[in-house]
C-alpha cells in the first residue's frame, strides 16, 4: 500500500517535470519560439507560463484518470 502510493507520487512529480521540460525546449523552436518572444517582448511571459502550467495540469490529470 505505502510502496504503491510512493511510487504514484514520484511518477507524478516525474510527469510534471518532464512536461515542463519539453515545454521549455519547445520555446526555442518555430512555431513556438516566435510566440514565446512575442509574448516576452510584450511583457506578457506569465501567459507562457500559465500555458505549460495548464500542460502540466491536463497531462496529470490525463494520468490520473488512467490509474
Amino acid at each position: 500500500m505505502k510502496n504503491g502510493r510512493i511510487l504514484r507520487i514520484v511518477c507524478t512529480v516525474a510527469i510534471a517535470v518532464l512536461v515542463a521540460a519539453v515545454m521549455t525546449v519547445l520555446s526555442g523552436f518555430p512555431p513556438f519560439s516566435i510566440v514565446y518572444e512575442w509574448l516576452e517582448s510584450n511583457n506578457m511571459k506569465v501567459i507562457w507560463y500559465g500555458l505549460t502550467a495548464g500542460i502540466v495540469a491536463l497531462c496529470l490529470l490525463l494520468y490520473r484518470a488512467r490509474r
